[in-house]
């Protein structure tokens, strides 16, 4: 069994890579494409660990 993780980024090619990668690893993983979705996905659902991009616009 895997970790819940949320990745945030706004590069959708490194959502992607990550994603997969982390999937294939068996964790169950989110991805958010700017800080309002990610604030959305933490308040549904807290994950274990999140990987954020802290240079990306809006945060």
């Amino acid at each position: 069994m895997g970790y819940e993780l949320l990745i945030v980024d706004d590069d959708p090619n490194i959502l992607e890579m990550l994603g997969l990668v982390l999937e294939d690893a068996g964790h169950n993983v989110r991805v958010a494409a700017d800080g309002l979705e990610a604030v959305a996905a933490l308040e549904d659902r807290p994950p274990h660990c999140m990987v954020l991009d802290l240079m990306m616009p809006g945060l």
